[in-house]
């Protein structure tokens, strides 16, 4: 009996930790996750931002494609969005390709790294090093980049 307990402590305590790990990554969505009416709007803006920056023609207009629905939520890291993304400059498309987003504060969103359209048909190989494995297949096809 006296070696139950412990027993028991040792094979109970981390189902609770796992149990609670839901509660963990949700409480850090909702702490950085812009609310859902001014979502599209912060997105778009931050995108803008990012590709203003690193572009040399101005960017007038994104138009982004979610990869995965809804955020991906890793230990206490900012919750992460994976998007397809098409970047205007007037009509014309200046840039495409895959691009993995942090939300931060509610107030903003981080572009943590973007592939160009080009980058991953020249090197289909560094998708995998960025984004998640079950979105490897679709980023590779909206690339038109030959499948692993």
């Amino acid at each position: 009996m006296k070696y139950l307990l412990p027993l028991l402590a040792v094979l109970v305590f981390p189902l609770g930790q796992v149990a609670a790990q839901p509660d963990l990554q949700r409480s850090h969505i909702e702490v950085n996750l812009p609310p859902q009416e001014v979502f599209e709007s912060y997105l778009r803006r931050d995108l803008l931002g990012y590709f203003n920056r690193a572009a040399t023609q101005t960017a007038t207009a994104v138009e982004s494609r979610p990869l995965r629905n809804g955020p991906t939520q890793s230990g206490t890291s900012y919750p992460k969005f994976y998007i397809w993304v098409k970047v205007y400059a007037g009509t014309t498309v200046q840039n495409e390709g895959a691009v993995r987003v942090a939300a931060v504060e509610r107030t903003h969103f981080d572009v943590t790294d973007f592939l160009s359209k080009s980058n991953i048909q020249a090197n289909p190989s560094e998708v995998g090093g960025i984004f998640p494995a079950a979105l490897v297949p679709a980023i590779l096809e909206l690339a038109g980049a030959p499948q692993r």
